[in-house]
């Protein structure tokens, strides 16, 4: 099964990420936004970083999650290329993510995209596929 694949979009980037489980789909998501940034197959395992979101909601955990993920490169230059032990719970108040997001500084690689901010727009979440726009 794919990760992931790029879809048409006018003006922003647009993915699906795939996976059989909300963390595989999450996961994958990870790794197509970094995808925009930098070619991930080339980045290096050099800085490991645990990350913890919490939310009110699936939809908006996924969201924070990339957002955090998203926050590590704009003030770390964390470039992710794997995402370990992520884990979805929910409590009877929040849902909550727990990962390793693992890769390399920014500064080592030609960047291809920037991607500003996470968006609602087009966001889907299906069995198979959850569906990403990205403002670039």
């Amino acid at each position: 099964m794919k990760q992931f694949e790029y879809l048409d979009h006018t003006a922003d980037a647009k993915f699906r990420a795939f996976g059989r489980t909300n963390e595989e789909k999450l996961s994958n998501a990870v790794l197509a936004m970094n995808g925009i940034i930098v070619d991930i197959k080339k980045v290096q395992i050099r800085i490991s970083k645990e990350v913890s979101v919490k939310s009110k909601t699936l939809r908006g955990l996924i969201y924070d999650f990339l957002d955090e993920a998203l926050f590590l490169f704009d003030t770390e230059g964390l470039v992710v290329a794997k995402v370990e032990d992520l884990k979805i719970t929910k409590d009877t108040d929040h849902y909550c993510a727990t990962a390793i997001l693992k890769g390399d500084s920014v500064k080592n690689y030609e960047v291809e995209g920037h991607v500003k901010a996470i968006t609602y727009n087009d966001y889907e979440l299906t069995d198979e596929y959850l569906q990403m726009v990205v403002d670039l």
